[in-house]
């Protein structure tokens, strides 16, 4: 079966809400059926197709709802490059492109299955950072480098988020300072 195949298959499983089989695909195609890390995979998938986030309230659900598919895909298929799995052209009159829409739609499954992941460690508290901080957006910045309770943990990305092509944040468990000797 060739990638483009494979990859169709995998769309198709998707779209028919078939997260095991989409992901089996894919992992079949790359060569790791069943490992730890498809597991891992289904879990960021389910994050990316059933939370609510939209960066943009004015999307028709119908229209976020196929973005959220690409995104998907993306996890399954290793993508940063969305047109490698989908074409997202056409008309579209919404604040940002379809292209960061997918890309914020990743990332917020990712940053989900991130913070649940700190919660079954038993982190109590998590911290807000970037990959870089070059050009963070005012939203960004106000989070960054802060703790707080995981219970209480900002949305990622940032329901504001202006970064010009996608919230860098990341949530990881909050580090105490060390105890120093009196």
């Amino acid at each position: 079966m060739t990638r483009a195949e494979a990859l169709a298959k995998s769309l198709a499983a998707l779209i028919r809400g078939d997260v095991e089989t989409a992901a089996s695909i894919a992992s079949s195609f790359h060569g790791g059926a069943g490992s730890l890390y498809e597991n891992e995979s289904i879990a960021i998938v389910r994050f990316i197709l059933e939370h609510d986030y939209t960066p943009d309230p004015a999307i028709k659900p119908e229209v976020l709802a196929r973005l959220r598919i690409v995104a998907a895909a993306m996890e399954f298929w290793d993508e940063v490059d969305i047109k490698d799995i989908a074409d997202v052209s056409g008309s579209w009159k919404y604040k940002h492109s379809p292209e960061l829409v997918t890309q914020l739609l990743y990332k917020s499954g990712l940053e989900q299955h991130r913070l649940q992941r700190l919660r079954d460690m038993g982190s109590q508290e998590i911290e807000i950072r970037a990959n870089h901080t070059k050009d963070l957006c005012p939203a960004c910045k106000s989070d960054l480098g802060l703790s707080f309770p995981i219970h209480a943990a900002p949305f990622l990305p940032h329901p504001r988020c202006s970064c010009e092509y996608s919230c860098s944040c990341r949530y990881i468990a909050h580090q105490s300072p060390p105890l120093s000797d009196p």
